[in-house]
């Protein structure tokens, strides 16, 4: 790897993680989100879904999951 690769792997914008209970599946968080994508995870019945945002200069990603010990919802 040279060192431009190794530079742009060091400039990751900052992840962050949260739970939330939430009655609905659309969390009303300020962004327009489009699905992308959906993954079967071992071992829990609920898939993890994958989202962008929909606005042309927005490079925000989020996944969600249901908790696999949360029968409530």
């Amino acid at each position: 790897i040279n060192n431009e690769q190794s530079s742009k792997r060091s400039q990751r914008s900052a992840r962050y993680a949260f739970k939330t209970r939430c009655e609905s599946d659309n969390l009303e968080d300020g962004y327009k989100w489009r699905k992308y994508g959906k993954k079967y995870i071992k071992n829990t019945s609920n898939p993890r879904n994958y989202y962008k945002c929909s606005y042309n200069s927005c490079t925000a990603k989020k996944r969600v999951e249901r908790d696999a010990r949360d029968k409530g919802i």
